[in-house]
């Protein structure tokens, strides 16, 4: 008997995963149980309905919310993990899992802003897409497999659209709290 899927999301899914939109849910959908049943046992509050899920998801289009990059469920890094996963992160840290405080990430941007910080992730970002050598070592270093990823991104740092993404992040970070 197959699952039981949404056909609304299901219809939104084919927008930005055609062909793959049952495979998308499901793939969605785990990220979301598994933080659910984590959370808990974690001590945090879960108060994100899959209705809220659905809604992040569709706002996202297939793409991380901080980077922008398209979710892949077919690369594999060297050690096996799959790092362009969907994965739900919690904006604020020390908050809870509810409407307004998470956002759907790559698993390698998630465990990159849990392990060392929202700001210091954005500080590299930063540095990168304005970086003259960060190009050149990208030209270097990059498999030829990954050139199409190539061409979409170097556009984006030779006309600064990233880095002006990325600087305005930024700059909200580290803006002054008005009284």
């Amino acid at each position: 008997m197959p699952k039981p899927r949404d056909s609304v999301v299901l219809e939104s899914l084919q927008a930005f995963h055609t062909g793959e939109a049952e495979l998308w849910h499901d793939q969605y959908l785990k990220a979301y149980r598994g933080r659910e049943n984590g959370a808990p046992r974690k001590g945090i509050r879960w108060n994100l309905s899959l209705s809220n899920f659905w809604d992040i998801v569709i706002t996202a289009e297939g793409c991380c919310q901080v980077t922008r990059q398209p979710f892949d469920r077919y690369h594999k890094a060297p050690n096996g993990r799959r790092p362009f996963l969907p994965s739900l992160d919690r904006i604020d840290s020390v908050g809870h899992y509810e409407p307004g405080n998470v956002e759907l990430t790559t698993l390698l941007t998630n465990l990159a802003i849990s392990d060392f910080g929202r700001e210091e992730f954005f500080k590299m970002i930063k540095y990168g897409a304005v970086s003259p050598r960060f190009k050149d070592y990208l030209d270097r270093t990059v498999q030829v497999d990954d050139s199409a990823l190539l061409e979409n991104v170097l556009p984006w740092i030779r006309y600064n659209t990233i880095a002006k993404y990325i600087l305005s992040h930024f700059e909200k970070a580290n803006r002054e709290p008005e009284p």
